[in-house]
């Protein structure tokens, strides 16, 4: 602020300044050496200065209005003058300023006459940025968390590790505001916020919470959070149904499916207290996963397929992947085309839910069985007879437990529509290809008209007590 020390000196030196305006300035002088000896950051001189002008206009009852307008005119001129200088002193750091990086932080060379590229002058020294990695880097800095809770910090040079000024950060919003790239919802809010970070986390807490939690579900490595699954499935399996995740399940594909449930259970325990949307996502989550059990309680299994391999029967491993979409339109659960649709998964005939059986032990080796013995000439009927058995028993399709179809059937806590879903569950298993298919859809036809009649009455004994 030398500079500006000096701009106001000349001023009050010239002779056709008034005693009262050389007073008045003489003031301001002293308010700015005052400051500056104190070591305050140059943004905090700046408002300390208006402060002052304001103050010595505002509540100063001695000047006339005329003397006001007075001061105000010499103000501006020192503020325009400064202005100049500043911009002169910038031009020149500019063009003498060495350019320490030209590449983007992916080692791709950089245009610096690109639309989409921007030339930062940050402690002396000249950096090439891409906008869509300034992006990036403002963002990771204002999404900082510590166990789901906001910690923003103010966004840093990579190259240098030195924070970027107000200045700086201005400069960098307007350019991605002018090259066609809309700002981030964040980077506008934390524009909008004067880059202050605690006005920015007490204004926008809960979509950043929101957006931290999101980015862990969806961007982090399957696993970090495969154990987040594990311990969700658990929780709330007493509510809705346990899965028999086997241990060999593929990790990627189990995150994967369960990521959106993930979601809603971090939304619910981590939301900010007393919201909607975390009293939503915790309803939504457990109607969600009994959906999920509801379709295929054998999802996660491992079974053994028999297959023939060269003439030998081996067993061939595999994983019960079958699941209900999650965003399935719960609106249209009653709609007969649906339900026809949303019944219970079961394997197909020639899958053996094996359990814990190793499945080495179930291979046959081809070394020691006898009917691959080229010298062997004779046909054994008892191990033909035996093979068609075997074969058979596998084709024919695995008949789940009645008792406790009827038991899952019988839950009083559930909703209509859920529980017609579970009837037709435990219908269809005790019924045949062909007549089963015809039967269900007359059930299912009635049970919609069923339902449509039994919300309408519900409706009118609500209304008739209101």
């Amino acid at each position: 602020m030398e500079a500006y020390t000096t701009i106001i000196k000349a001023v009050i030196a010239n002779k056709t300044t008034t005693f009262q305006m050389k007073l008045l300035l003489s003031q301001m002088l002293g308010e700015v050496k005052t400051r500056t000896q104190t070591g305050i950051s140059l943004v905090y001189l700046k408002k300390a200065v208006f402060g002052s002008v304001q103050k010595l206009l505002c509540f100063n009852a001695i000047l006339s209005s005329v003397e006001k307008k007075e001061f105000m005119l010499l103000f501006s001129k020192i503020q325009r003058i400064y202005s100049v200088f500043v911009k002169a002193a910038f031009r020149y750091r500019f063009a003498k300023a060495t350019l320490q990086i030209s590449d983007d932080l992916c080692m791709i060379p950089l245009n610096n006459m690109a639309p989409n590229v921007i030339t930062l002058l940050h402690h002396g020294s000249k950096y090439l940025f891409r906008g869509a990695d300034l992006v990036r880097i403002i963002e990771s800095s204002l999404l900082n968390s510590t166990i789901f809770f906001p910690l923003p910090l103010c966004p840093k040079n990579p190259y240098n590790n030195m924070p970027f000024s107000d200045a700086l950060l201005y400069t960098i919003y307007f350019f991605l505001d002018k090259s066609c790239r809309v700002p981030s919802h964040f980077i506008r809010a934390y524009f909008v916020a004067s880059f202050n970070l605690d006005k920015f986390r007490e204004n926008y807490e809960q979509p950043i919470r929101d957006e931290i939690i999101r980015r862990y579900v969806y961007n982090s490595h399957c696993d970090s959070i495969c154990k987040d699954v594990e311990d969700m499935l658990i929780i709330y399996g007493s509510h809705v149904g346990r899965l028999s995740i086997h241990e060999t399940f593929p990790r990627q594909t189990l995150v994967d499916v369960m990521k959106p449930y993930l979601h809603l259970m971090l939304i619910g325990v981590y939301g900010v207290s007393g919201s909607e949307k975390k009293f939503y996502a915790q309803t939504t989550l457990t109607r969600k996963l009994r959906q999920f059990v509801a379709y295929n309680p054998r999802f996660g299994r491992m079974y053994y397929k028999r297959v023939l391999i060269n003439g030998v029967y081996k067993l061939h491993r595999t994983f019960d992947t079958h699941h209900v979409s999650f965003h399935a339109d719960d609106e249209n659960l009653l709609h007969p085309t649906f339900i026809f649709e949303w019944v219970p998964y079961h394997p197909p005939p020639h899958e053996v839910d094996m359990g814990e059986v190793n499945a080495e032990e179930n291979v046959v080796d081809p070394r020691n069985d006898p009917r691959n013995d080229p010298g062997n000439d004779q046909t054994n009927e008892d191990d033909l007879v035996n093979l068609n058995d075997e074969t058979n028993a596998l084709n024919e399709p695995i008949a789940p437990n009645s008792e406790d179809l009827v038991s899952k059937c019988d839950d009083e806590t559930l909703s209509p529509e859920n529980y017609i879903i579970r009837t037709l569950t435990c219908t269809q298993t005790n019924m045949s290809s062909q007549e089963g298919r015809l039967t269900m859809f007359c059930m299912q036809v009635f049970i919609y008209y069923f339902s449509l009649a039994y919300t309408f009455v519900r409706r009118s004994l609500v209304s008739k007590i209101k």
